[in-house]
């Protein structure tokens, strides 16, 4: 079953239905909803945030009127961990789908609910947010897990009645739901700060709490290459010690910390070691990662698409990003193409593109958001290729600048 996902009136997004492969790639202008997309699919991804608690603890008598009493369903606190809750909008949708559940959310502010006005303290009616959340599992797998979820919170609620999420026992998630689902690896545009994280600079003291787990997440998997680790794309060397990442390049024998290092080193490290991290585990991981290109030369961009193409086949993984960049796709194509062209003759085309880089076209999906908030499905089914026209676009915006101003100058001349 292909995984999809739904979102609708939330945030910058209007309307985006999303059929995602095992590489699935968002391009699009800065502040058009990639990253939201991106932060959503990883909160429909969390067992623990769509499995509800429950989401009305019920009415009080007070002063003769009904005093609504509610907390925040699992959903909403997996939107406010991710820094998404001034996304909600009225009548906000998500849903989501993949082999094991069916989920749905639904967003509104009511004044009326179960048949009564709500009141607050004051005795004045309010509107309140209402999350309307279900979710069906249907795998073999899950149901059962699904089960005994909810066998447990049968038996904590003859003891307590408060937060039930802080009693579900550990090991229930660890063990039981891990086999299952596995969350989702996040990997944002910061993740350059994550040289500066490791030496303890007090500028990081703010970041939310999303920023700070995935530091720390981070740090913990850093600290156990501490022994010389190669990072193919960039064509360095990492290794941390007591802490602290180091790199050199191939050609070089002293090593300089990484955070003195160059923007992209800072960024396409993390990406590089996180994936090494889940390889030497045997793990199956979804990444879900930001603008991987971020601050690299064109041609270290086709390095790191090759190696993420080669890591996520090996591995078995899924690999979900966004970009700003043409040259990804344009690379992306190239190892798409070799596939269909391998067909023909394998050996001359693995000159050209080594076969661990074949890109069945089949497992990709690519869509374009769009500055209107709603997305665009740019993969041509017909050719296997992702549209040349839309990574050509920019190009051609900028190449029809120039030949208007070469009219001016040609037309200046022959009035001379």
């Amino acid at each position: 079953m292909k995984e999809k996902l739904v979102i609708k009136n939330f945030g910058p997004i209007k309307s985006v239905e999303l059929e995602l492969g095992r590489f699935t790639i968002l391009i699009g202008e800065q502040g058009t909803g990639k990253s939201t997309i991106a932060k959503v699919l990883a909160v429909c991804r969390y067992f623990s945030y769509i499995y509800q608690f429950g989401e009305v603890s019920g009415f009080n008598e007070i002063n003769g009127k009904k005093i609504h009493e509610y907390y925040s369903s699992s959903f909403s606190k997996g939107l406010e961990a991710w820094g998404l809750n001034e996304c909600l909008k009225e009548h906000s949708f998500i849903k989501y789908e993949c082999e094991h559940y069916l989920l749905t959310v639904e967003f509104a502010k009511v004044k009326i609910l179960d048949g009564k006005p709500i009141y607050n303290i004051d005795g004045e009616i309010v509107d309140v947010e209402e999350y309307k959340t279900n979710v069906n599992a249907f795998s073999p797998k899950l149901i059962p897990i699904s089960m005994e979820f909810k066998n447990l919170l049968l038996e904590f609620e003859k003891i307590i009645d408060s937060n039930l999420n802080s009693i579900i026992p550990t090991s229930f998630y660890l063990n039981d739901v891990k086999n299952v689902l596995d969350n989702p690896f996040y990997l944002p545009t910061d993740r350059g700060l994550q040289s500066i994280f490791s030496v303890g600079q007090s500028s990081l003291q703010n970041m939310n709490n999303f920023l700070f787990n995935y530091y720390s997440k981070v740090d913990g998997i850093l600290r156990t290459f501490n022994k010389e680790t190669e990072v193919e794309p960039l064509d360095i060397f990492y290794v941390n010690r007591n802490g602290i990442g180091y790199i050199r390049k191939k050609n070089e024998k002293e090593f300089y910390l990484l955070y003195n290092a160059a923007s992209g080193y800072q960024s396409t490290v993390p990406v590089v070691l996180v994936m090494k991290y889940y390889e030497l585990k045997k793990r199956k991981k979804t990444f879900i990662i930001e603008e991987p290109e971020l601050n690299l030369f064109p041609t270290a961009q086709n390095r790191l698409m090759q190696y993420l193409v080669e890591k996520t086949i090996l591995n078995n993984d899924k690999i979900f990003f966004t970009t700003q960049s043409p040259y990804t796709l344009t690379s992306l194509n190239n190892m798409m193409y070799a596939y269909q062209v391998g067909k023909i003759d394998a050996n001359k085309t693995a000159t050209i593109i080594d076969k661990k880089y074949w890109l069945y076209p089949d497992e990709v999906s690519v869509y374009m958001i769009n500055t209107s908030g709603t997305s665009e499905n740019i993969m041509d089914r017909e050719i296997l290729q992702i549209k040349a026209e839309k990574i050509d676009e920019v190009s051609r915006e900028f190449n029809r600048e120039y030949d208007e101003m070469l009219e001016i100058k040609y037309a200046k001349e022959n009035e001379g």
